[in-house]
């Protein structure tokens, strides 16, 4: 071999680890990018909360959480009627609960929630009476809400009618 050829056959090897470098290094970049924008991102959920009890039944709000480390924006809560009024102890006359109607039916927007900030809604109130939640049922909620760069989110969930005080809807008192 001559020493021509040993110079190109070094030149060829050579030029084949920088190609292979180059290549690693920008699947590297990309994956480091698409992980930051899988992590910092918002993140929102919703959920019942009970406010206070009475002899008609328990108060409730409905809070929606961002726990991400951005915030969000443009935030809506949609759910389809039907879930909405099964839920209901009596659903004969046929309307949703005013709060519930402006929480989940109507066009409601939440212009922006910080991270780790909440806002809250009143909710109707779990009882017997008509128009009350029926305790322990669930609503299929849909959340979509846009990060502060426009991109899109959709969370879908289940809202969980009844007092929060006992995960499993029982509890001590601490009197």
């Amino acid at each position: 071999m001559s020493i021509e050829s040993q110079g190109s056959a070094v030149s060829n090897v050579s030029t084949e680890i920088a190609i292979i470098s180059a290549t690693i290094a920008f699947t590297s970049m990309c994956v480091t990018v698409w992980l930051w924008q899988r992590t910092n991102r918002p993140i929102l959920s919703a959920r019942v909360t009970s406010v206070a009890g009475g002899n008609e039944g328990i108060a409730l709000n409905i809070i929606v959480e961002n726990t991400g480390n951005r915030p969000a924006k443009e935030i809506s809560i949609k759910a389809d009627e039907h879930h909405v009024l099964s839920a209901l102890v009596d659903s004969s006359n046929g309307d949703a609960p005013t709060d519930a109607r402006r929480c989940l039916l109507e066009e409601r927007v939440i212009p922006v929630i910080a991270n780790g900030r909440t806002v809250s809604n009143a909710f109707g109130h779990l009882g017997n009476n008509p128009g009350a939640w029926q305790s322990g049922t669930l609503i299929p909620i849909v959340i979509r809400y846009r990060s502060l760069e426009g991109r899109r989110y959709t969370g879908k969930m289940n809202l969980l009618l009844a007092d929060d005080a006992g995960f499993a809807q029982t509890f001590w008192s601490e009197s």
